[in-house]
């Protein structure tokens, strides 16, 4: 399990506990795996208590479900999570496998921003695919030209407002 570049926690069903993890998921968590193993995976895994377990539940499948993981510090990593139930014996556990998305999410928060200074910039602002068609205008650009909404001159030509 450690050559895996997920991370990689198993836990009984039963009682929650965590059995096993690989080096990734104590990487993200923050702390050795043997310090991580015999815990209740919603001290790291994941925020629900157990009585509130959301793969617990008959027919619950997560399946590449935006999740967090806690690190040791209690603070919350995003993650994309990924759940499967299987059997050993008469014993049943959820094998869970992640992936850190902190980036992906910073990347989220950036484009945000910088979508909102370019809506409300007070210049008129365009973008167009490279057929010239356009694909986005900001507000100050509807305002300059007169019209009302973005739809009705998305997939026009700059040369076609005139």
């Amino acid at each position: 399990m450690d050559s895996i570049i997920s991370g990689v926690v198993i836990i009984d069903s039963k009682d929650h506990v965590i059995v096993d993890a690989n080096e990734t998921a104590a990487n993200m968590i923050g702390l050795p795996k043997e310090e991580i193993i015999g815990n209740v995976c919603h001290k790291y895994i994941c925020p629900a208590e157990a009585s509130q377990c959301p793969v617990a539940h008959p027919g619950q499948i997560l399946d590449r479900s935006e999740c967090v993981v806690l690190n040791y510090k209690g603070e919350p990593i995003p993650i994309l999570k990924t759940v499967k139930k299987f059997e050993k014996g008469d014993d049943l556990y959820f094998i869970e496998s992640f992936i850190d998305i902190s980036n992906l999410k910073d990347a989220e928060k950036d484009l945000l921003v910088k979508e909102k200074a370019i809506d409300s910039s007070i210049n008129a602002i365009f973008l167009a695919d490279p057929e010239g068609n356009l694909t986005y205008v900001n507000p100050s650009f509807l305002e300059l030209w007169g019209y009302d909404d973005e739809k009705e001159i998305l997939g026009r030509t700059p040369v076609e407002l005139w």
